[in-house]
């Protein structure tokens, strides 16, 4: 049986959980709702993307921000994008966090997509 997209129980826990692994959420799912409506870790994902309240979503929408990680990832540490992106976009730039969390939903985007890869680790 397929989970449904429009089960409000668990799209509910899935917005206000503190758990912040898509994996535990997952998990917590089966154990709260059943294997029969808990939602996979690629559906979870989604429905935290569009939430505003992750606050990723703005940020997508955003080319030069999008550009500007997608020109860089993959080719040095965060912590240098970060710096970069401080004296480039003068807080106009998502945390530490959310840009990781764009650099991984880029990677995996690119993973299930056009077979393209995108570095891991910087040279």
């Amino acid at each position: 049986m397929r989970p449904d997209r429009d089960d409000a129980e668990v799209k509910a826990f899935i917005l206000t959980t503190t758990l912040q692994s898509y994996t535990g959420i997952a998990r917590m799912l089966v154990t709260l709702f059943g294997r029969d409506r808990a939602w996979p870790v690629a559906m979870i994902r989604a429905e935290r993307a569009l939430s505003p309240r992750f606050g990723l979503y703005r940020y997508r929408d955003d080319p030069t921000v999008l550009a500007f990680i997608l020109d860089r990832m993959g080719l040095m540490p965060l912590d240098k994008l970060m710096s970069q992106a401080e004296a480039a976009f003068e807080g106009r730039f998502p945390s530490r966090s959310q840009t990781h969390r764009i650099v991984s939903d880029l990677r995996q985007e690119a993973i299930e997509g056009a077979g393209a890869t995108i570095p891991r680790k910087h040279p």
